[in-house]
C-alpha cells in the first residue's frame, strides 16, 4: 500500500470524529434562544410568586378584620347589650346613678360576663381609649354601692379613635345630659388602623 493510500485512509478515519465534535457544541443563536426562554420562565415564575404573596397578605388582612369585628361585636353585645336599665336601678336601691355618657367614654352597670366571676352579679364597666388601645375597666357593684378598685384591662385591639352617641327624645347626642334616665340606644363608632371603621348600635348587634 502506497503512502498516498495510507494518508487518504487516515483522513477518512479522522474526519468523522472532527465533524461530530463540531456538531456537539452550541451556536450563538441557540444560546440566545435559551437565554430568552430562561428569561420568560423567570418572569412568569416571579409573577406567580408575587400574586401568591399578595393573595396571602389580603387573606391575612381579611382574617384580622374579621377577628377584630367579632371581638368588638362580642364585647359591646355583652357590656352594652346586657346593661341594667338605669331608672330601675336608681329607684330600686336609691343610689346615685352611675351611667355616664360622654363622647369618648362610656360608663354603665352591666351583668356582662357575670358567669365568669367568682361572685356573679352586676359590675360597673367603663369603655374608653388609652394609648391607642381599647380599654375596659370594671368594678363590683351591689347594694352597698361600688366595691373595690377598678380592674383595668387592655382588649388587645388597637384603635385610632372611639366615639359614643346617645339617642334621646331629641335625637342623637354626643353627651348624655341626664344620667337618671337610660338612653334609648347607644351608638359606638371606632376607627381602626388602615382607616377601617366600625359602627355598632345596641339592640341591633350588627356592624
Amino acid at each position: 500500500m502506497t503512502d498516498l493510500a495510507i494518508k487518504n485512509r487516515s483522513s477518512r478515519l479522522v474526519s468523522p470524529s472532527l465533524h461530530g465534535a463540531n456538531c456537539g457544541g452550541f451556536t450563538l443563536v441557540e444560546m440566545l434562544i435559551a437565554l430568552v426562554l430562561s428569561s420568560v420562565i423567570f418572569v412568569s415564575a416571579y409573577q406567580v410568586m408575587s400574586n401568591l404573596i399578595q393573595y396571602q397578605v389580603r387573606a391575612a388582612k381579611k382574617q384580622v378584620m374579621q377577628q377584630d369585628q367579632l371581638l368588638l361585636r362580642n364585647l359591646f353585645s355583652q357590656i352594652v347589650g346586657k346593661s341594667l336599665h338605669q331608672s330601675s336601678l336608681y329607684f330600686r336601691i336609691q343610689k346615685s346613678p352611675l351611667f355616664i355618657g360622654q363622647s369618648d367614654r362610656l360608663q354603665l352597670i352591666s351583668r356582662a360576663y357575670s358567669d365568669h366571676f367568682d361572685e356573679p352579679g352586676y359590675r360597673v364597666y367603663s369603655l374608653y381609649r388609652q394609648d391607642k388601645n381599647l380599654m375596659v375597666a370594671y368594678r363590683k357593684y351591689d347594694k352597698e354601692g361600688i366595691q373595690d378598685e377598678p380592674l383595668v384591662m387592655a382588649t388587645g385591639l388597637e384603635i385610632d379613635q372611639i366615639s359614643f352617641e346617645y339617642l334621646g327624645q331629641g335625637g342623637w347626642l354626643e353627651q348624655w345630659p341626664d344620667n337618671k334616665e337610660f338612653p334609648q340606644k347607644i351608638k359606638v363608632k371606632l376607627t381602626l388602623p388602615n382607616q377601617r371603621e366600625f359602627e355598632w348600635i345596641n339592640g341591633s348587634g350588627q356592624f
